[in-house]
């Protein structure tokens, strides 16, 4: 059984805000004003400051002292520096993981490797392809390159939404499989 994820409001508005970033329901540029962000989350001003803290730290939300929180906007040269480096780790996390994972966890990821063709919505394909590698590199059994890869997917994963939204999941679910 799956234990409950306790999450304070600074946590969980974070998340929210990330989701409408990632799924593009806060598009790129788009300025962010606390006071109809907290009423639109059902936050107070607060944990929506500190969230919006948190993204910045995370390169999602970018501060300017004249026009103040503003989503980020993606470019190609961002989307290239950020898949070199998963490039670099991630063949590492596969090799350990291999070495390392149990026959129920090849049958764990082969479901989630099936439950590809469910996404509905460029978003829902973003979320099951982080669950997917998250899953395969924590098979490596490396606690610092899995938080190293998290870091990564929470930044790729408005880029993988953006390439499966203009058509490119037939050949990204090719490449997983």
């Amino acid at each position: 059984m799956e234990r409950i994820k306790r999450v304070t409001a600074t946590e969980a508005t974070a998340e929210r805000l990330r989701d409408l970033i990632i799924s593009g329901e806060l598009s790129e540029g788009t300025a962010l004003r606390q006071e109809d962000l907290a009423k639109r989350i059902g936050v107070s001003r607060t944990p929506l400051r500190e969230a919006i803290a948190r993204l910045h730290s995370e390169g999602f939300v970018l501060l300017d002292p004249h026009r103040g929180a503003t989503v980020f906007t993606p470019t190609p040269a961002d989307l290239i520096h950020v898949f070199e480096i998963q490039g670099a780790l991630e063949p590492l996390g596969g090799k350990l993981a291999a070495e390392n994972r149990t026959e129920e966890e090849v049958e764990r990821l082969a479901m989630l490797l099936s439950e590809f063709k469910d996404c509905k919505s460029p978003k829902a394909w973003a979320d099951q392809n982080e669950k997917f590698h998250l899953f395969l590199h924590s098979l490596s059994r490396r606690r610092q390159l899995l938080e190293l890869l998290r870091q990564l997917y929470f930044k790729s994963k408005i880029y993988v939404r953006i390439l499966v939204g203009e058509g490119d999941s037939p050949r990204a679910q090719k490449e997983h499989e």
